[in-house]
């Protein structure tokens, strides 16, 4: 899945989503890049970007999980 930015406040913004096949589900490979017009706003958002980045891995985990996970392998 390519996602590309239209428009708005960021200069640049695309992200990349490639899933891999494997014999357990599957790998998630996520690719984000950012940049903002203005300088101020890029040094502010790049102090935060990781900690946000690992709340959405986290929820798309999480979520992966409840919908995929075998109910057989969710009791024991």
């Amino acid at each position: 899945i390519n996602v590309a930015y239209i428009k708005g406040p960021l200069s640049d913004l695309s992200n990349i989503w490639v899933f891999e096949p494997t014999d357990e589900g599957c790998i998630v490979n996520f690719t984000l890049t950012f940049a903002f017009k203005n300088r101020l706003m890029q040094a502010a958002a790049s102090r935060f970007i990781d900690f946000g980045f690992k709340r959405l891995a986290g929820a798309f985990i999480d979520e992966a999980h409840r919908r995929y996970t075998p109910k057989s392998a969710a009791s024991s």
